[in-house]
């Protein structure tokens, strides 16, 4: 049976008797606890109405009023369940747009003074309330550092799952989002400051890395902060792994293009590449006009004209005024003197190559040889060592391929069936390799055409085709084999010459 007469009230719906018997009750008894948490009671139902009927003004006010309760500075049930009616105002004010700057900032003012418990499920709750409610503010920071980033439970690193499809967890989101917030020159943050806030999150930004590395982008973030900081190198360890599995947005390659800034041909690939890849004009104005600045450079007019004109067509279209380095341009005697055509798409072809192969630079390179070719299938098999063999896919690095021929590779595994997928594939400038021997001695020719120097074998065609006979002294290249028969490993040529006539 419920003793407390305010409590009965509330639970009767009867807020406004509650409320003038609490009020009573304390101003009996001021000092009292249970009787400051009553009245704090009866307050949270008037906050659970208020968020209902979006009445801003009357929440705050009463937010207020539980503050002035001066409760002391310690956790306790009614702050911690304040998260509720906060989340149900913050959310209804969104639906019905009435959510703006000033408002979010009144709210936030009377919420920081406030003790909740940390980490708990309801400041879970408030920290994905404020980051929903903030996300688009320059004091983003100020929210997230009074919620501290140590104040998640152990569910919020877990990433979630709606209708089947995964997504990122609400610290993946918040740390992407306080990233962006430290590089936004109009975030507040003081400027003298801003190195050593980027440093320091920096920290956290890779441990949570360490930690959680199914998440996708905060490397892509940490090396952003890194470009930002001047460790340009640090950097482009940092984004290779994420960049590769990013490589067809054209956002990757921008900031590629931005690592190399002091590299101009590769900052230049990088920009082919990120122009290749069919994103809608409007998103492409930066990386144009950053593009154009390497064109003009190189006295590459015609191709930055062409550009300038995807520029201005932009402009026009979407009612935006021309940056006054465009209109500088403009204005320059070259621009004049040249036309422009309707692409670039030859010259991104001729340089996108070198900017994939960027993206492969931090996995070793292996030295194989060719083992077999399938020209109608576009696979060929390869061999390294004893450990390292298979087939890949060659048609997109290479054309014609020979047996024996030695390729600088860069594989990634696929299944066990023995199948790589291809990153890089050259022809190696290196005249052997490890599953590479070269030889000589007399050979010695069975009935069937077959021949053999010690364990290496020589191919009926192979012999056919360079006149080798029986007995013959000869010199030759093979390359390691594995015969499945004997179970053992072997050797077959692919290359032969006389050494002198016949003996015997």
């Amino acid at each position: 049976m419920i003793s407390n007469p305010v409590l009965v009230l509330r639970k009767q719906g009867k807020l406004e008797e509650a409320f003038v018997l609490a009020k009573q009750n304390l101003q009996l008894n001021p000092e009292d606890m249970e009787e400051k948490l009553s009245l704090g009671w009866v307050y949270y139902d008037y906050l659970k109405r208020h968020a209902l009927e979006i009445d801003f003004d009357a929440f705050i006010e009463v937010l207020a009023n539980i503050s002035d309760l001066e409760l002391p500075k310690k956790p306790n049930l009614l702050i911690d369940s304040l998260a509720w009616p906060i989340r149900s105002l913050v959310d209804n004010l969104i639906s019905k747009n009435k959510w703006n700057f000033i408002v979010a900032d009144q709210l936030f003012n009377l919420i920081k003074p406030l003790c909740f418990t940390r980490p708990s499920e309801t400041f879970s709750l408030l920290i994905r309330t404020l980051h929903h409610g903030f996300l688009k503010y320059n004091n983003y920071l100020e929210v997230m550092d009074w919620c501290t980033l140590d104040s998640f439970e152990a569910q919020d690193y877990v990433e979630s799952h709606i209708n089947g499809n995964k997504g990122m967890s609400i610290v993946e989101k918040i740390y992407i989002n306080y990233a962006k917030s430290l590089l936004n020159k109009d975030s507040i943050i003081e400027i003298d400051n801003r190195k050593h806030r980027l440093q320091e999150f920096n920290i956290r930004l890779t441990k949570l890395i360490e930690q959680y590395p199914n998440y996708v982008y905060p490397a892509y973030y940490k090396a952003k902060i890194l470009l930002e900081l001047g460790q340009n190198t640090k950097a482009l360890e940092a984004v290779l792994p994420f960049a590769r599995s990013k490589a067809n947005n054209f956002w990757v390659w921008e900031l590629l293009a931005n690592i190399y800034n002091d590299n101009a041909p590769y900052a230049f690939a990088c920009y082919c590449k990120a122009l290749s890849l069919g994103a809608k004009d409007e998103f492409l104005l930066r990386v144009r006009q950053d593009f154009c600045d390497l064109l003009i450079e190189s006295k590459m007019y015609v191709e930055a004209r062409t550009e300038i004109q995807h520029l201005l067509k932009v402009y026009h279209s979407q009612s935006l005024n021309t940056p006054q380095k465009v209109k500088y341009w403009m204005n320059q005697p070259w621009y004049t003197m040249v036309r422009g055509s309707d692409n670039n798409y030859i010259l991104y072809k001729r340089y996108k190559g070198i900017a994939e192969k960027l993206l492969y630079q931090d996995i070793p390179v292996d030295v194989v040889v060719v083992e077999y070719v399938h020209y109608d299938k576009k696979l060929l098999h390869f061999i390294k060592n004893k450990n390292f063999s298979g087939f890949f896919k060659y048609d997109t690095f290479i054309k014609n391929p020979k047996i024996g021929e030695i390729l600088d590779v860069r594989l990634q595994k696929e299944g066990d069936n023995g199948f790589y997928l291809a990153n890089t594939v050259e022809r190696s400038t290196q005249q052997s390799c490890e599953a590479i021997k070269s030889g000589h001695g007399v050979i010695r020719i069975l009935a069937n055409g077959l021949g053999f120097i010690g364990d290496v074998y020589f191919s009926q065609e192979l012999l056919a085709n360079n006149y080798i006979t029986n007995e013959s002294a000869i010199t030759y290249k093979a390359f390691m084999v594995f015969n499945k028969k004997r179970q053992q490993w072997g050797w077959k040529a692919f290359e032969v010459s006389l050494l002198n006539t016949n003996v015997g």
